[in-house]
């Protein structure tokens, strides 16, 4: 692999004279995630087939909600001390601008995923990984998903409450440590780093980095590896997959696909 950075790499196989790509994606709406957009999007026109995290026209907002919440009759509230939640509440109003009262439906995950939303924010209406599958399907693309949403509403199921506490409180106790995290996250995108994205995603997600990033790499590989054959195709997928031992792009590697990366 190329020592200089890119979210875009091209895949060809030994049997195939086809071009495939696969491409780092984020989920927010900035002007870093939107960074290498135009890149996407020259190569999206250039395939036939269109491969998501997950096909996005599986589930709409609203009936993906239910999902995000505590069990019902629980609130934040319930799995804090009172003292806690109430400081944790003044923190995140001052910091973020969201009252805590608004959301204390939601598991703490899902908190964490709006105070990142929050303080990266941008002028995109969407995201980058919906903006580009609403790009892909209007060209005319097959659209798929490599994982399906029962395997995502899976693994969101299997992070452990506690877990999720113990972070929420963490971010609280230091929210200008959190903010830099982010902030780094969406300039190495910018940037093109793929290896610093996986480094701060594999290290933001600690002792669950088997269950969110390494067994979901590995599923990813062999998914997208037996899809090759379907025709030419362009996957995105989350950028903190694609590099590092367990890897996305290791996992074709080793299936004997060359990886090149792609710049312009």
């Amino acid at each position: 692999m190329s020592r200089k950075p890119s979210v875009l790499y091209r895949i060809t196989t030994q049997d195939q004279k086809e071009n495939h790509y696969i491409f780092g994606t984020m989920h927010l709406n900035n002007e870093d995630a939107y960074t290498h957009v135009d890149l996407a999007k020259k190569y999206i026109q250039d395939t036939d087939f269109y491969y998501a995290e997950m096909d996005l026209f599986e589930g709409d907002q609203t009936s993906l909600l239910h999902h995000f919440l505590l069990p019902e009759g629980q609130t934040l509230q319930d799995l804090f001390k009172p003292t806690h939640y109430e400081k944790m509440k003044k923190i995140i109003l001052k910091s973020f601008n969201i009252d805590l009262t608004l959301i204390e439906r939601f598991i703490p995950f899902q908190v964490q995923t709006m105070l990142t939303e929050s303080m990266l924010r941008g002028r995109n209406i969407s995201p980058l990984d919906y903006y580009l599958w609403q790009f892909a399907s209007e060209a005319g693309n097959v659209m798929n998903g490599v994982e399906t949403l029962e395997a995502q509403i899976n693994v969101l199921h299997q992070i452990p409450l506690e877990y999720q506490v113990k972070s929420l409180k963490s971010i609280c106790k230091n929210i200008q440590a959190f903010k830099m995290k982010m902030k780094t996250l969406s300039n190495a995108y910018r940037k093109g780093d793929v290896q610093l994205i996986y480094r701060l995603s594999k290290k933001q997600s600690g002792s669950l980095r088997k269950l969110l990033i390494e067994d979901r790499n590995i599923f990813m590989g062999k998914k997208i590896f037996e899809s090759l054959s379907s025709g030419p195709s362009f996957y995105a997928i989350g950028a903190g997959h694609l590099y590092g031992k367990t890897g996305v792009l290791a996992s074709l590697k080793r299936q004997k696909c060359k990886v090149i990366p792609v710049y312009q």
